[in-house]
């Protein structure tokens, strides 16, 4: 996707055949030259929604084989990799944006895995470090449930450009009750939303 960056030096005085004239005092000691700049919407004019958009979202991850216990257990990623969700916003207004994230309850074919909690705690933001915009949000923990839920806000002239939040695997639990779980496979979906104000 291109990047339209229009930048025009304009110099105050009279064009002809084809060049600019500056300003020049009368007495030749001082002069000025006018520079402007003009910036439009990143991405296509057809597609105005696109100068927000998500560059990525969690990779798939998983818990991995468990074996069934008669008491409370938390799980964690183990497979020590960290992930992001990255959000470029280009629109260049400041309205700020909201990522929402939702899934149903981890079932197999069978049956639901009642009780279980998917937790997710985001750990940080960071964007290029030329980046002067103020930073987004970040939630707590989030409880997934198929309720969309704010994990990551940015408020008005928050979050301008492109903008990473890091997942560390420890960070990505599931917290199994006791009676639930049965010799089975169980998966979800998790579904990130990206929406135009905060």
């Amino acid at each position: 996707m291109s990047k339209k960056l229009w930048l025009s030096l304009v110099g105050i005085g009279v064009i002809s055949s084809g060049f600019i004239v500056s300003d020049v005092g009368a007495e030749g000691r001082e002069g000025t030259t006018e520079v402007q700049v003009n910036f439009v919407r990143d991405g296509d004019p057809g597609d105005p929604d696109g100068a927000l958009r998500f560059e990525q979202v969690l990779e798939d991850f998983s818990f991995g084989e468990q074996s069934i216990s008669s008491s409370s257990q938390t799980y964690t990623v183990t497979d020590g990799i960290e992930r992001f969700v990255e959000v470029t916003d280009n629109r260049g207004t400041g309205a700020g944006w909201d990522v929402h994230v939702r899934a149903p309850q981890l079932a197999s074919e069978n049956a639901e895995l009642t009780g279980a909690e998917l937790l997710l705690t985001p750990s940080s933001i960071s964007s290029d470090s030329s980046n002067v915009s103020n930073p987004p949000s970040l939630s707590g923990t989030i409880r997934v449930t198929d309720a969309a839920q704010s994990i990551i806000s940015a408020g008005v002239n928050e979050g301008l450009g492109t903008w990473e939040t890091n997942f560390l695997p420890t960070n990505l639990e599931l917290v199994v009750p006791p009676g639930t779980a049965r010799v089975d496979d169980y998966s979800t979906t998790i579904t990130w939303m990206l929406l135009s104000t905060p």
